[in-house]
């Protein structure tokens, strides 16, 4: 089952997380499926190795910066595209690391604007 979080910036704006972590090696390996494009002639526009780029669609290698920059260059995607792809990827891994350790049994905790709210309704950081 998805969960989802809903909190409120600083700004007014509410922002939902998903614990549905999405591996960008899958919306990598989308964009070269729509495209009729295979990794190795990604590898090729890359100028590297085609295990590297095979790697990432497993997701046992995370996007870094310069590849980011790299695909941006061979697809046309903007590189902050695929760097937001993998923090969120990495961050959502982390949350339901935490969470579960937290509740110990996985549920979100409720946010408030000043931070997590426990059921005792304190604010502030609960690690």
């Amino acid at each position: 089952m998805v969960r989802e979080l809903t909190i409120t910036l600083a700004n007014g704006r509410a922002r939902t997380l998903s614990d549905l972590p999405i591996p960008p090696g899958e919306v990598l390996e989308e964009e070269l499926e729509a495209r009729g494009m295979t990794q190795k002639e990604l590898a090729v526009r890359l100028g590297t190795p085609a295990h590297s780029i095979n790697e990432i669609i497993k997701g046992e290698k995370s996007i870094t910066p310069d590849t980011a920059v790299m695909l941006e260059k061979a697809l046309g995607i903007h590189a902050q595209f695929w760097t937001n792809l993998e923090i969120d990827y990495r961050l959502t891994l982390a949350r339901n690391s935490q969470l579960g350790r937290i509740a110990g049994n996985g549920n979100w905790q409720t946010y408030h604007r000043n931070g997590p709210v426990t059921k005792r309704g304190q604010r502030g950081t609960h690690l």
